[in-house]
């Protein structure tokens, strides 16, 4: 994995956001009191977010600051449009709960897995310390059994909806083979719609939209060359890439041949040639960055946008910000390629508005001017899909307290004196 895949990984599996602080944070004179809090909400809310308590048990808050789901868990994911979320209550406590904190699939399990579609994965421990896995749909009904096996476990994308990679042990005894693991593809009823096969199927890309799917087969030499598969399990596009990423919603996926890469459309035709070092995936914007002899972001055309002394960049995220490697540091630019921070650091990390360094972190208006840095009483998360960060700070030695902030700058206040010991990111739940 190139290091431009691995930041943006990493951007986007940085799912709670931990908050910690040790002093008051100073309100301003622009504080904004929003009436509407204080109205009975408890039972109408969009959004939650997940916190925990003393005690390091999560539960779930709604966007009026009502505690929805009691601190009850030893550990929560955040909620996704598919409205069920991965819990524990101990380590062979495992299952997922709906948005009420009714039980979906039982917590009983050794396992469960990250997911965001409509499949959810449980698994039970083996005598081998191996784990097999099974699966079940968002309404708690079993369409699998437990006969899968993964190398790490198995990962769900939003955007893969209704379908979940799996795989199984191989039966390859070469230690230098790399398919050790055999991959396959199931449907929301647990059919493996591309049945199970001496195949790499990569997990950490989303599927997109395009019904096609980038596949690993190993070929007479023993290498391995990537085409694309339909859900029918078709060949659409030949074998003949040394590495392919997944198709975005512009109809272009990156591939790479001869040691370069380059973008072709779902009919397999070249619609960028091959010649970049270095990419990424289109983002919503429409720009990818590229790099050759030199680096830039370039449009569905292929046409220089953006350019500049940048070893590295990301995908432009859906506030269109990216962060860029420069030989200084790191830095984000905005989409017309202005550096928006006054500083350049060794480790940035960008999520969802939120800039992240080895000793602070800031919020980012609409405008990509800093609207709150944190002081040493203060912590932050990202915005959330309601676009309000939470801002925690102390009161005097062991109470905490809790703010929210839009990317306006309006800052509102929780109908009660409520205190977490962290909180994640509002997500929607429906």
């Amino acid at each position: 994995m190139n290091k431009i895949r691995l930041l943006s990984t990493i951007f986007i599996l940085g799912l709670t956001t931990t908050l910690t602080g040790c002093e008051q944070a100073q309100q301003t004179e622009n504080t904004v009191i929003d009436e509407n809090l204080y109205v009975d909400h408890s039972n109408t809310y969009e959004y939650l977010a997940c916190v925990s308590n003393a005690e390091s048990l999560y539960g779930f808050i709604s966007e009026y600051g009502y505690e929805i789901i009691p601190c009850e868990y030893t550990f929560a994911d955040e909620f996704h449009a598919n409205g069920v979320v991965r819990v524990a209550k101990s380590d062979h406590q495992w299952g997922y709960i709906n948005t009420t904190g009714k039980e979906v699939v039982p917590l009983k399990y050794d396992k469960a897995c990250y997911s965001a579609g409509s499949l959810l994965g449980v698994a039970k421990e083996n005598n081998d310390s191996t784990y097999s896995w099974a699966f079940f749909n968002c309404n708690g009904e079993q369409v699998t059994d437990f006969e899968y096996q993964y190398e790490s476990e198995p990962f769900s994308w939003e955007s893969c909806d209704k379908f979940m990679i799996v795989s199984k042990k191989s039966n390859i005894t070469d230690p230098n083979d790399s398919l050790t693991y055999n991959y396959g593809i199931i449907n929301e009823n647990g059919e493996e719609v591309i049945p199970i096969g001496n195949q790499l199927i990569d997990n950490t890309q989303p599927m997109g939209e395009s019904g096609l799917i980038a596949v690993g087969r190993k070929q007479s030499d023993s290498s391995i060359k990537y085409g694309y598969l339909n859900f029918q399990n078709e060949v659409v596009i030949p074998f003949e890439y040394e590495e392919a990423h997944n198709f975005t919603d512009n109809g272009l996926a990156a591939v790479k041949k001869d040691g370069l890469w380059g973008y072709i459309d779902t009919s397999g035709n070249i619609k960028i040639n091959f010649q970049y070092e270095e990419i990424s995936d289109f983002a919503n914007n429409g720009l990818a960055f590229v790099k050759n002899n030199s680096s830039s972001y370039i449009n569905e055309n292929g046409d220089v946008i953006l350019s500049g002394d940048w070893n590295l960049g990301t995908k432009f995220d859906d506030y269109n910000y990216a962060l860029v490697q420069t030989s200084t540091g790191e830095n984000i630019i905005n989409e017309n390629g202005q550096l928006l921070l006054p500083y350049q650091a060794d480790n940035i990390f960008y999520f969802s508005g939120k800039i992240t360094t080895n000793n602070s972190s800031a919020l980012l208006n609409y405008k990509g001017e800093i609207l709150l840095e944190r002081n040493d009483g203060q912590s932050l998360t990202a915005f959330g899909d309601n676009d309000i960060a939470i801002v925690k700070s102390i009161n005097g030695e062991s109470e905490d307290s809790i703010f929210f902030i839009d990317r306006h700058g309006e800052i509102t206040e929780p109908p009660e004196n409520i205190t977490y010991k962290s909180i994640s990111p509002f997500r929607k739940i429906n």
